[in-house]
């Protein structure tokens, strides 16, 4: 059984397709500036034909919960769903975060730090568990330094991607950060079954949701 994994957290979208033992079969990596989601389908389907397969040879799917993009994200697991709908195919959905890739971060434990605008930062936390990483169950927003600073014990390692690292920089100068360049599709696909997985619907998005008073409905006269 093949299993397609999608992750479109940022601005970069990643996609591969692994073996049933895990062994990754064709992947690709290509940023998307402003998160145009346009030629995703064009792109998958591309990847799809240079492996000699087409949807139906897909029997598992994986898809990227964040955190990340909150429009980019919907429409990751929302293509997803569309590709398997009406096909016998499982979906399931693993956090992000699980996928970053680059310099290999030592230790147990690891907090992903993403720029969280308004001069605060967003963690993720993660723990190395049978050669993968998996969400420790930590997860929210850094509202400053003295926040971060009572995390340093818990954590043997801080990671954060490009897009983020200055943002980590201004908010702490002194705190040493490994520089992860990517989230890694394939890596998602090769975390077995059951590991980590959770709804493709139940995205992650760090920042508690903020109500907003409906404006009032405009009248025109005459209406």
């Amino acid at each position: 059984m093949l299993n397609a994994a999608l992750d479109f957290s940022c601005s970069e979208l990643s996609f591969a397709i692994a073996q049933p033992d895990g062994r990754t079969l064709t992947s690709f990596q290509v940023d998307l500036p402003g998160r145009d989601s346009s030629s995703l389908p064009v792109l998958v389907g591309e990847a799809l034909a240079k492996a000699g397969l087409t949807y139906d040879d897909i029997g598992a799917w994986t898809v990227g919960t964040g955190p990340g993009s909150f429009t980019a994200l919907r429409v990751a697991a929302a293509f997803v769903l569309g590709a398997s709908r009406g096909k016998d195919q499982t979906v399931r959905g693993i956090p992000s975060a699980c996928g970053f890739e680059g310099e290999t971060p030592f230790g147990e434990r690891v907090l992903v730090l993403y720029d969280g605008r308004k001069h605060e930062l967003l963690g993720f936390g993660l723990k190395h568990s049978g050669g993968f990483w998996i969400p420790d169950g930590w997860q929210g927003v850094l509202e400053n330094p003295d926040k971060l600073a009572e995390l340093r014990g818990s954590y043997d390692t801080f990671t954060a991607s490009p897009h983020d690292i200055e943002a980590v920089r201004l908010f702490e100068p002194a705190l040493p950060v490994v520089l992860s360049p990517h989230v890694n599709a394939a890596v998602l696909a090769s975390i077995p079954p059951g590991v980590c997985d959770m709804p493709p619907t139940e995205l992650i998005y760090l920042r508690p949701a903020v109500f907003v008073d409906p404006k009032p409905i405009r009248t025109f006269p005459g209406a």
